[in-house]
């Protein structure tokens, strides 16, 4: 009975859920008008991709643009490269990295590699900081695989780039100097369309290997219909990425 007490408590008194429940109530104050049809049609909105019905739905959107590939499907490449922002350089110590959510990046470009699927791993992105005072997150990265008893020569870093445009810019200045036709792309599956694009504009063959997912299916339990943080910070991430898309579009880097 106290586990069930406890989630409900959490579902319904915690500061955002009951930032809602005052907010919805505030609907009944307001005057009929325009101003209210707007307010109702923004917070039902708001409701809804603060839910994990809601925010799993739209993250889908962005994380089944390519399919999840077995390992062993992959055909062998000059490369795997590795997208960055999964280490905040900020805490932790230097012998030891404080990786993120999506760690999944680096074990997955790890798997690859032991699997020999190319014979090079390249760490791409510095950080993403206005002001970097700290050891950059690709050199970070490389030397922890080192650590872990990798071939320093078949770890490379790229540790200058700040977003994604310019991680292709810099993987391809590389991927020139050696010879690179084809690479394996590693990074979180709402992150792949931007980051493939951005690659092919540099003349890359890429093949997508997408990781870090972050919706769910198969699980309708109460939480899954109930507003909470973690759903809005979802749905904030997907918003984001489609600016994003947008921005680069514009920009011209894909």
């Amino acid at each position: 009975m106290f586990f069930y007490l406890s989630k409900i408590f959490s579902m319904l008194f915690f500061p955002f859920p009951l930032f809602l429940i005052f907010t919805g109530c505030a609907m009944f104050f307001i005057k009929s008008g325009k101003f209210k049809k707007v307010y109702t049609a923004v917070f039902a909105g708001f409701l809804f991709l603060s839910t994990e019905a809601g925010s799993w739905l739209f993250f889908q959107s962005l994380e089944n643009q390519y399919p999840h590939l077995l390992t062993e499907n992959l055909p062998q490449s000059d490369a795997i490269v590795v997208l960055s922002g999964m280490v905040n350089p900020l805490t932790g110590h230097h012998e030891r990295p404080e990786f993120l959510s999506s760690s999944d990046r680096i074990l997955a470009g790890e798997e690859l590699l032991l699997k020999k699927k190319a014979p090079v791993l390249l760490i791409s992105g510095g950080s993403g900081l206005v002001i970097q005072t700290t050891e950059k997150e690709a050199d970070i990265l490389r030397r922890w695989l080192i650590e872990r008893k990798h071939n320093p020569e078949m770890i490379l870093a790229e540790s200058e780039s700040k977003n994604t445009a310019e991680n292709a810019i810099f993987t391809a200045e590389i991927a020139k100097k050696n010879n690179w036709k084809k690479i394996i792309l590693v990074t979180s599956a709402f992150h792949m369309k931007r980051s493939v694009l951005c690659f092919q504009k540099q003349n890359l063959e890429v093949i997508p290997f997408p990781v870090d997912y972050s919706s769910v299916k198969g699980y309708y339990g109460p939480e899954f219909f109930l507003p909470s943080l973690d759903a809005l910070d979802l749905s904030t991430t997907g918003i984001k990425e489609y600016i994003g898309l947008v921005a680069y579009s514009l920009k011209g880097y894909i």
